[in-house]
């Protein structure tokens, strides 16, 4: 089955599990819903994300991951070109605005926390860091001061 040797091929590339789920529960809707992901048109899957009701953000995710399976099928020659994902139209979505957390919310959250959450929390408050960037930060990026302060390499800010 296509599906399964494309994301047998995204696990080779030690993409996020969650994405890989992401990725399943999208071509497994849309072939659910239209018919076998190869034999399906653009105009077909037009009409399934016209009849979706999902929001902006949500309709752009799965658009990425059509585009990201029939562009794979195409380039590994499993369907003849173009990709039907071609022909529509990537949805826009709005920018979201930070959040930054409530000064009052910050002290009482450092007040509870561990050595590490602590580290943690300082990093997204002070220094800009999102929650995906924390979690992939490695020992190696950090490094101690004598003042029981930490920094983090430049090469790991986010930009």
């Amino acid at each position: 089955m296509l599906e399964d040797l494309f994301l047998a091929d995204m696990r080779r590339r030690e993409l996020r599990p969650a994405y890989l789920t992401s990725l399943r529960q999208t071509l497994g809707r849309l072939q659910r819903d239209v018919g076998p992901l190869e034999a399906i048109s653009a105009d077909q899957i037009q009409a399934w994300f016209d009849l979706r009701p999902i929001g902006p953000g949500q309709r752009a995710a799965q658009h990425a991951h059509l585009s990201t399976f029939y562009r794979w099928a195409v380039d590994h020659g499993h369907l003849a070109g173009p990709s039907p994902m071609d022909l529509i139209v990537r949805p826009r979505v709005k920018r979201g605005l930070p959040r930054p957390i409530d000064e009052d919310d910050l002290a009482r959250a450092l007040a509870h926390a561990d050595r590490q959450m602590r580290l943690i929390l300082r990093l997204g408050a002070y220094a800009g860091f999102r929650a995906g960037e924390v979690a992939q930060l490695r020992g190696e990026d950090r490094k101690s001061t004598r003042l029981n302060s930490s920094h983090v390499s430049e090469s790991r800010m986010p930009s």
